[in-house]
């Protein structure tokens, strides 16, 4: 399965122009609330028509403004499951499965049922309306029609953002063993990146109608390429550094008074200034009474103040020179934190390991 998508959109002041491609993996789309995800799924699955561009699904031609080809929704051959799920309320869960393989013959059509029935663990409720079913029902319901078709290509549009965390968490896990069982290729659109940790074969960075970098997961979110990638996917911790000097393997920031070693990236010259990027869950913090402050990318740190997500916490610290004044967001655990005694106010340590140090050019 293949998909390529390169398209343009204008509506209003706002303009689309994505591309992308997808094979048979999970393919994450991520980027805040109106960043243009959902026009692009749209115009893939043919309910909203480009200005121009073209998509071609495994060597057929979907769409191209040039050649004046358009096929409509219901000839491409493309699962959609949109963020309300858009259930049928008149019609039972059987019913909303099978609505898309109406026209088939009776026999395979009860087999296919059957079948989504047992994929998506919905025994039982087959008879019950929308109103009757739970959110997590609902949500199988909407996939198993979504698939009742056979299609190579699904598109889910925000699907767990209605969803408590379990349920999420199980849907996640369905999500996976599916795309595996059928060997789909899937464009799973969201704005949270766990979803993209959890599901993402590789990921597309979508900001303001346009694709800003696709890789996989580790070069998403260790390596953003631009500083708005880089806020997409929540690298909290950002500083403007000047580059002091560029050894073999190595290189020199500064910010201020405060010095650090990063490893040497390419594209990175001594005297332009640097954005550092530090994921929080790369950052230790030490106690200074058992670890030298000021060395091997050591500095001075005190506890602002934290939030307590149960398993983990995340604890705000800001550095004591006066000259750098830099906030710090670190994740650690809970064991960690009571062993710490992480409480505001408190002097600690912060260690920024050299190769958790990703610049960007500024």
């Amino acid at each position: 399965m293949t998909l390529r998508v390169s398209i343009q959109k204008k509506i209003g002041n706002f303009k689309l122009d994505a591309s992308l491609e997808c094979g048979e993996e999970t393919l994450v789309m991520l980027g805040s609330s109106g960043a243009g995800k959902s026009m692009t799924l749209s115009s893939i699955v043919g309910l909203t028509r480009p200005d121009a561009g073209e998509i071609t699904l495994d060597g057929r031609t979907l769409f191209d403004s040039k050649l004046g080809i358009y096929i409509p929704a219901h000839e491409r051959g493309i699962g959609y499951m949109v963020q309300n799920y858009a259930l049928f309320p008149h019609m039972d869960a059987a019913q909303n499965i099978t609505y898309g393989i109406s026209r088939w013959e009776s026999d395979k059509k009860a087999h296919r049922q059957r079948e989504m029935v047992e994929l998506f663990s919905l025994g039982g409720l087959q008879h019950r309306r929308t109103r009757e079913l739970s959110g997590g029902e609902a949500q199988r319901v909407a996939l198993a029609r979504a698939l009742a078709p056979n299609p190579r290509l699904l598109l889910l549009d925000e699907p767990l953002s209605a969803l408590d965390p379990t349920l999420a968490g199980e849907l996640r896990r369905d999500l996976k063993r599916i795309q595996r069982e059928l060997k789909l290729g899937v464009i799973f659109v969201t704005h949270d990146h766990e979803d993209a940790y959890a599901l993402g074969d590789r990921v597309a960075v979508m900001d303001s109608g346009r694709i800003v970098q696709t890789g996989t997961k580790p070069e998403i979110f260790r390596t953003p390429a631009t500083l708005r990638s880089a806020q997409i996917v929540q690298t909290k911790n950002i500083l403007l550094a000047d580059v002091k000097e560029i050894s073999k393997d190595s290189v020199i920031l500064n910010i201020n008074s405060l010095t650090l070693e990063a490893q040497r990236n390419d594209g990175i010259k001594a005297g332009i200034k640097v954005y550092v990027c530090i994921r929080p869950e790369n950052i230790s913090i030490i106690d200074p009474a058992f670890e030298p402050i000021g060395i091997h990318n050591t500095i001075e740190a005190v506890v602002l103040d934290e939030l307590d997500l149960g398993p983990k916490h995340i604890v705000s610290l800001r550095t004591t020179a006066a000259d750098v004044n830099n906030t710090f967001e670190v994740d650690v655990t809970d064991s960690q934190f009571r062993a710490l005694d992480l409480s505001p106010g408190k002097k600690m340590g912060l260690r920024l390991w050299k190769h958790n140090l990703h610049l960007i050019p500024a």
